[in-house]
């Protein structure tokens, strides 16, 4: 798997005591991390087992962790209410798995707007607002052309 280094010690311990198939050895730190990160992102990860090999070493899973392709961006939207009606919107948490943002949408619920395509998507904005409630929404879309939108209600 790219971006991974292969646990040396992990190989030496089972090469000593029994077989190794191919494939890349990732330790357990690795693996921990790894699936923190899946949990905590909502990232549905599939592993998939393609040799055991048990020894007194301990057990040696190798195969695949594959994420499925055609998964929605994910925007985010921060609101920090600033002076005199103005808020500051910020989308810079949003992402798009395996992907890039390539358009931006600010609706910011009283008729205004700011839209912006790459390569210079906005992922933050200011506007000012009179007194009232509001629905924001942020919209993000990567180059799959998926459009999922998040909102927020703010009252000035």
């Amino acid at each position: 798997m790219e971006g991974f280094e292969p646990d040396i010690e992990a190989i030496r311990q089972v090469a000593s005591g029994g077989s190794i198939a191919g494939g890349t050895l990732v330790g357990s730190a690795v693996a921990n991390d790894l699936a923190a990160l899946a949990q905590s992102e909502k990232v549905g990860l599939k592993p998939t087992v393609a040799h055991m090999d048990v020894s007194a070493a301990g057990i040696l899973l190798q195969g695949t962790i594959a994420e499925p392709v055609a998964r929605s961006p994910r925007p985010v939207l921060r609101l920090v209410k600033g002076s005199g009606g103005s808020v500051t919107f910020s989308g810079l948490m949003s992402w798009v798995p395996g992907n890039v943002i390539v358009h931006s949408s600010f609706d910011f619920g009283d008729g205004d707007s700011v839209d912006s395509d790459e390569p210079d998507v906005r992922l933050v904005a200011t506007h000012r607002y009179g007194p009232g409630s509001y629905t924001c929404r942020f919209l993000i879309r990567g180059a799959s052309r998926q459009e999922p939108a998040t909102s927020a209600k703010l009252r000035i």
